[in-house]
């Protein structure tokens, strides 16, 4: 009898010290999720949340009468919450507010409770549970307060208001966040202002691509290069992150039909990082930038031999031959209606290279100038020409006055123009649209996918043939010059 008293107590303390490192494994692993997080790697912090959870709820289980028990509920709903798994946390949230009156406890609870309404859509409930804890005593749950309070506000379009909500808080994410919101609010100005002191937080690689294409979304690829060229150079970032954010850059300018300024962009890429990968990928994406910018016919099966090193080996094999795929079939084109108009939609829409699309199409109308669809390739040009519009205009004027489309960039659209439409949609093996009097004028017949830029370079599709019509502009007023030069 005299050893049952000692005997107990050993056994009371063990329980108590597995109760004990249970929790505090599982708070060390909560603690790592959140590191993971500030870092960006969201994939590892869910793993970690899924760990805090495991062992916060093995703590509930196996001792549900002891004083650790809300800590234990509540480190397995945010657990459970931050692994994304919302409806096993739904249980919790109901659980917590009856085992506790802790005011840390319940804003942590509340919080990630917050973060499932948001995930769930439920963005009034989602302001209701994080709005209170803007005002609790601890710092860190003020800014995870203010940065879940200020999501909702942006899901609700309230750009001001979130913006508002997420200055409150010195994160990083916040910061970020509040640049998006000012920038969605349409301040340009106040968002490029917030970008200076935004380098101070460290942001990460993804979150400056999301600012700039922000910028580009809201104001245009001109002023997020702008901001690209001020921020990079003074951001905290890796060699190789400076250079996959001036290439992205580039793609914006070449997509915005600036390829001079696109291949600037692509030479510092390769500056930031010269044995690189991204070097290498910086190197192919000048050429394009080249290819961009001549309307030089013959000088596409040069820039295809440029490639040639870049496509058997090293990092941007893939770009040179998709790259190379494209100029390929622009090299010594099918001269058909057909293929003059393929061959200046891929240099156009693959490629975005206007004055070459522009070329291949005038070449058509030269060599071919009786077709029906002469005027049509003049008229398509047209937009893409613009130093050249007064003069073709007037060959419009002087040589293809009756043509239906060119009635049409004058807003009749004559029975003619249907018909014409119709049969080069039949040669195109496509169905032709319904001709609506817009006044917008001609346009081309086909559309190919035009490629898809990435922080790691170009994805250049095959082209595909899709019935779609872009716009052309209206040819500006006849010129002086002779029609023979106009089509050269």
């Amino acid at each position: 009898m005299k050893y049952r008293l000692p005997v107990l107590a050993l056994l009371t303390a063990s329980w108590g010290c597995v109760y004990y490192n249970g929790l505090w494994n599982a708070h060390r692993w909560a603690a790592d999720a959140q590191q993971k997080e500030r870092e960006g790697q969201h994939e590892a912090a869910v793993v970690s949340w899924s760990q805090a959870a495991v062992e916060a709820e093995s703590v509930a289980v196996h001792h549900p009468h002891s004083g650790w028990l809300p800590d234990a509920l509540v480190t397995a709903a945010e657990g459970l919450a931050g692994s994304r798994d919302c409806t096993s946390a739904a249980p919790y949230f109901t659980r917590i507010p009856a085992v506790t009156t802790d005011s840390a406890l319940l804003e942590r609870a509340a919080l990630a409770q917050a973060a499932c309404a948001l995930d769930a859509g439920d963005v009034d409930g989602a302001a209701a549970l994080a709005r209170p804890v803007l005002s609790s005593k601890d710092q860190g749950r003020r800014d995870r307060a203010a940065l879940l309070a200020g999501r909702a506000e942006v899901q609700r379009r309230r750009f001001e208001d979130a913006a508002s909500i997420l200055a409150r808080s010195p994160d990083r994410a916040a910061g970020v966040e509040e640049v998006m919101a000012v920038l969605d609010a349409g301040r340009t100005e106040r968002a490029d202002s917030l970008c200076d002191p935004l380098v101070r937080r460290k942001p990460l690689e993804e979150d400056w691509d999301s600012i700039f294409a922000g910028f580009a979304r809201n104001a245009g690829a001109e002023v997020a290069s702008r901001v690209v060229g001020r921020v990079v150079p003074r951001a905290r970032l890796t060699a190789g992150e400076r250079a996959r954010l001036f290439l992205a850059d580039g793609y914006r300018l070449l997509q915005s039909r600036d390829p001079m300024a696109a291949g600037q962009r692509f030479q510092q890429a390769e500056t930031a990082a010269p044995d690189s990968a991204e070097a290498d990928k910086a190197k192919v994406a000048a050429i394009w930038a080249q290819v961009a910018q001549t309307r030089d016919v013959d000088s596409v099966a040069v820039f295809n031999v440029a490639l040639v090193p870049f496509a058997t080996d090293g990092s941007a094999v893939t770009d040179a031959r998709q790259l190379r795929g494209i100029l390929g079939q622009l090299i010594a084109p099918d001269t058909s209606v057909t293929g003059a108009f393929r061959a200046g939609e891929i240099a156009r829409d693959s490629l975005y290279a206007d004055p070459l699309a522009a070329s291949l199409l005038l070449g058509f109308a030269r060599r071919q100038p009786t077709s029906l669809f002469a005027a049509k390739a003049i008229v398509a040009a047209l937009p893409m020409s613009p130093e050249r519009a007064e003069s073709l205009s007037q060959t419009l004027d002087v040589r293809y006055a009756t043509s239906p489309y060119f009635l049409a960039t004058r807003g009749s659209l004559s029975p003619g123009y249907g018909q014409a439409e119709d049969s080069l949609a039949r040669l195109f093996g496509i169905r032709a649209a319904p001709v609506v009097a817009t006044g917008a004028g001609p346009q081309l017949s086909a559309t190919w996918t035009a490629p898809q830029t990435g922080r790691r370079g170009p994805l250049l599709n095959p082209p595909d043939v899709v019935p779609a019509r872009p716009t052309v502009k209206t040819p500006g007023p006849a010129g002086r010059r002779g029609v023979a030069d106009t089509l050269k």
